[in-house]
């Protein structure tokens, strides 16, 4: 049985996503004529590049607190290299 964990913390979250190859991105999305951006993680190979654009961790940190984000994850955060399910959920 899978347990989740949250974080706020962008250096255990970089360590986590940088362990898995992955990248920061953000996403933008211009569907019914409004301009929309987001952040995700984009791990070559499982992911889909469309409307992604690698930023910088910089970037990437300014913009999940401004949108007072948590990261959850189905493992730890720091250790392993499995993918495994993760999204950004926002503050309580």
């Amino acid at each position: 049985m899978s347990s989740f964990v949250t974080t706020t913390s962008i250096e255990d979250i970089k360590k986590w996503t940088v362990a898995r190859n992955g990248k920061p991105v953000r996403v933008e999305d211009s569907r019914f004529g409004l301009a929309i951006s987001s952040i995700s993680i984009y791990f070559p190979g499982f992911s889909d590049t469309k409307n992604l654009v690698e930023i910088s961790w910089q970037e990437w940190s300014d913009i999940f607190e401004h949108q007072k984000l948590e990261f959850l994850c189905s493992e730890p955060v720091v250790s392993g290299t499995h993918i495994g399910f993760f999204q950004f959920v926002h503050r309580n």
